[in-house]
Parts: structure tokens; C-alpha cells; sequence
């Protein structure tokens, strides 16, 4: 049975029909324009509670440092 200090959430994938660029907003993020699919592939989260911030991502080419939009800074 799963820890209560443990939750696991699934985060579905999209596909892209269509993404257009249309400006950048103040905080520096672009401003899109697109059309999109849900599609059945899943990534699987797993959130632990912990007094550190860590990040691991087995299998992925997406680099865990700074850049990492899934790294919250608090």
C-alpha cells in the first residue's frame, strides 16, 4: 500500500496538429497559438515528500539542471 507521504499522478501527452509562435509575453515565456490531440501515452510522477528538492528522470535525454522547467525553486 502506498505511503500517504507518497502520490503518484499521471501526466497524459498531447500531439501538436498545428504551433505557431505569436510573441513573447513579459515573463519572458512565448506566447503560442496551437491545436492539439490527447493522445494514450502517459508519463508516470511519482512525488515523495522530502526535506530536499531532487529530481530524477530514468530514460530521459532531458537534462536535470536549471533549464529543467519541472525543477520548482522555492
Amino acid at each position: 500500500m502506498p505511503s500517504p507521504k507518497t502520490v503518484t499522478v499521471l501526466a497524459p501527452a498531447k500531439l501538436n496538429l498545428s504551433l505557431d509562435v505569436v510573441g513573447t509575453l513579459p515573463n519572458g515565456y512565448h506566447d503560442l497559438d496551437m491545436v492539439m490531440q490527447a493522445i494514450t501515452l502517459h508519463e508516470t510522477l511519482v512525488l515523495r515528500r522530502s526535506r530536499y528538492l531532487t529530481v530524477r528522470m530514468p530514460g530521459s535525454f532531458v537534462p536535470v539542471n536549471e533549464k529543467n522547467l519541472s525543477l520548482i525553486h522555492i
